[in-house]
């Protein structure tokens, strides 16, 4: 009898996630972004996490990663006029900053790279901590009562 679960490498990825900051629904400057700004920024932290990894920092030792157009419109499922509207959403919103890229100019041909994103860190005032932790205080509790009542 073999009923132990184990996890295969080549399984480990199924557990990979993306993590959503909770003030963005316990911050008011946050509340009104679009699910697709919440969902972008999700991804863009994915990509900016790589980049801390790999120490890709500018001269002033802030990290920038690099996220094309075409992979966001890939992720996101939409077209490049989308991808504009959600990160000038999340520029508006402080969360995103963008650097043009360089146009580089090689052998008479004209080259252009990526822009250099910048994330923001959303900001999280007491009220959003007191927010977060009375949220998950009526989760746990709503959770046990209604565990204690299916048990009856």
């Amino acid at each position: 009898m073999n009923d132990f679960n184990y996890y295969k490498s080549k399984e480990i990825y199924r557990e990979k996630y993306y993590q959503m900051p909770k003030v963005f629904f316990t911050n008011e400057k946050y509340m009104d972004l679009s699910n697709d700004a919440k969902i972008a920024y999700m991804l863009l932290k994915d990509r900016f996490d790589y980049s801390v990894k790999n120490n890709w920092v500018d001269s002033d030792d802030n990290i920038f990663f690099i996220f094309t157009v075409e992979e966001l419109m890939k992720l996101l499922q939409c077209r490049e006029g989308k991808v504009s509207k959600i990160k000038k959403e999340l520029e508006k919103a402080g969360l995103l900053k963008q650097k043009r890229g360089r146009v580089n100019k090689r052998d008479g041909k004209i080259e252009s790279m990526p822009n250099l994103l910048y994330l923001g860190k959303p900001e999280v005032t007491n009220q959003d901590v007191f927010k977060i932790m009375e949220e998950e205080d009526n989760t746990d509790t709503t959770v046990i009562a209604k565990i204690a009542n299916t048990a009856k």
